[in-house]
This record gives C-alpha cells, structure tokens and sequence, in this order.
C-alpha cells in the first residue's frame, strides 16, 4: 500500500477507513479506527518490522484499520483469531440483548 516514498497523512487515514467501514461488519467505529491506523504506523516506523495480533475479529472492520496502513514493503505478520462459533460468543455473563443478538448469528 505505501512505498518508502509515499507519506501517510490524516486526511488519507479517515478517508479510508470511513469508507471501509461501511462495508466491513463490527463495533469498531470510525474514531478509534483511525487511532488503531495511526498506531500501527507509527509502531512500524520505530520497529520496521510487526506482527499484529486481533483476538475476536468477527467481520474484520478493526483488523482491517490496523493492517490498511502497514507498509507493504517491510516485514508483517497479521494474524486474526475468533471461534465464529456461537456458542463461544455467548460464554460468561453478558447483556441479554446480547445473547440473543450473538446466538442467532448464522456464521455459515
């Protein structure tokens, strides 16, 4: 996504991630996908080098903000991890309206 050359600035962040997250499903709102973007980049830049770790990604929307400004030409590993089982979604004590939002999902 981004040569050595090229410049990562504000207006390009929110743009694309409020344009993402439109289409990807999950509770990661525009704001704080900007701020996990602006994160990973910085991080990148001290380290060069990143392996990000999302536990629960359901749809992908905030994995999504963290992988889009990673430079493709240094190394990274990204990994997301979630059951997609329905079952797992409801475990331990919750909101009820959650419960039922979660245990009616058709992951297939």
């Amino acid at each position: 996504m981004f040569g050595k050359e090229r410049v990562v600035n504000k207006e390009h962040i929110v743009d694309l991630i409020t344009n993402k997250n439109l289409i990807l499903h999950g509770w990661c709102d525009d704001n704080k996908g900007i701020l996990l973007a602006e994160l990973a980049y910085a991080i990148q830049k001290e380290q060069k080098d990143i392996t990000a770790v999302e536990i629960g990604v359901f749809g992908g929307k905030s994995l999504y903000c963290i992988a889009a400004f990673l430079d493709e030409n240094l190394p990274k590993n990204i990994y997301g991890i979630d059951p997609f089982n329905s079952l797992n979604c409801c475990e331990g004590k919750n909101d009820v309206a959650n419960d039922h939002w979660w245990c009616k999902i058709d992951w297939i």
